[in-house]
């Protein structure tokens, strides 16, 4: 995933990934961006596409 976000020029800080299960999700991919608290400030279920944007925009960039 690090490989895949550096390819792309976006700055994390962290990526985390879970095993199935650990967190309630409906399905994959799905992608959840917190903020330094801890506080989801966003979610986006399945692939992504047209709203490729939207994320990064929710990351700043």
């Amino acid at each position: 995933m690090k490989a895949y976000l550096s390819t792309h020029k976006v700055p994390i800080q962290e990526v985390m990934q879970v095993k199935a299960g650990v967190f309630r999700v409906d399905a994959t991919p799905t992608i959840v961006i917190a903020d330094r608290a801890g506080k989801v400030v966003g979610t986006w279920v399945g692939i992504l596409r047209e709203r490729e944007k939207e994320v990064l925009a929710a990351i700043g960039l």
